[in-house]
């Protein structure tokens, strides 16, 4: 994979593609979740690959980019800038860009910081705040999550929130496959990551007025992350927005559903791109 300097680190970024170099294509960013990486996205690879080139970034300390140093702090704008980073090293102006969960949030961030860049938008079972889940990250005995990996270590840690997210899941494998990638992160990472995404700053709620980018939602009708309630609310904020809604569904359309998610967000992304 080839990858982009930044600072001292290194961010990977997979690219793929099948149109023919001399014709004209637009280009898809894909981020996952909050501690996924570009793996995440293979089985959408070959749907978009014949039409865009595909784009699907490690951020820091995901995947195999840069681990931070064991005192980095993880903040939401510096994200946002890799994004913008990597973009122009690579030579793309703009992107149609698909988030899943809290990568869809980093979309909305950066689709509000660079709208320039942003042709549309497509998010995926996507809350506009993290902080009310705080509790999922935490296990038994421990303050937090935060507290509870850098006590028990990646490998116990993952193994606990992952047991027990896939306990009685449709997507119980795909959970425990998840949460064993986790496993192999240094646990200073992890805890930066969720301390990160479960403070009351990282909302992008107020941003959500301010995006210009035609954006797709893509809704879960019974996630364990986000409520209904936030969701029609997101799609009143949001100037050019409309939704899909799977009823009765679990957060886990991205895997679920995904056949569907993926004709949905083709035709929404066909739509917005340039004639």
């Amino acid at each position: 994979m080839p990858a982009v300097r930044i600072g001292t680190c290194d961010i990977y970024y997979a690219d793929d593609g099948f149109v023919d170099t001399w014709a004209p294509h637009e280009t898809v960013f894909m981020q996952p979740w909050l501690l996924g990486n570009h793996t995440r996205f293979r089985s959408w690879v070959p749907a978009f690959a014949g039409e865009y080139r595909v784009i699907r970034m490690d951020r820091r300390g995901l995947g195999l980019s840069t681990e931070p140093d064991p005192d980095f702090e993880f903040a939401l704008d510096p994200l946002i800038d890799d994004f913008a980073a990597v973009l122009d090293a690579i030579g793309i102006d703009a992107v149609h860009y698909i988030g899943e969960s809290t990568g869809g949030m980093l979309g909305i961030a950066f689709a509000a910081k660079y709208p320039e860049r942003v042709k549309s938008l497509v998010l995926c079972a996507t809350p506009s705040s993290l902080t009310a889940t705080a509790a999922g990250f935490a296990v038994e005995g421990y303050a937090d999550g935060p507290t509870a990996v850098m006590a028990m270590g990646s490998h116990l840690y993952a193994d606990a929130i992952g047991d027990r997210a896939s306990t009685g899941a449709r997507s119980a494998t795909e959970i425990r496959e998840r949460w064993r990638q986790v496993a192999g992160m240094p646990p200073h990472t992890i805890a930066s990551i969720i301390r990160m995404a479960t403070d009351a700053q990282f909302d992008v709620t107020s941003l959500l007025p301010g995006i210009q980018a035609p954006t797709l939602l893509l809704t879960p009708g019974a996630s364990e992350v986000l409520t209904l309630d936030g969701q029609p609310s997101m799609s009143e904020l949001i100037p050019q927005c409309e939704q899909v809604i799977f009823e009765d569904a679990a957060h886990t359309i991205f895997v679920d559903h995904s056949e569907q998610c993926i004709d949905a967000s083709l035709d929404f992304i066909r739509r917005h791109a340039a004639q």
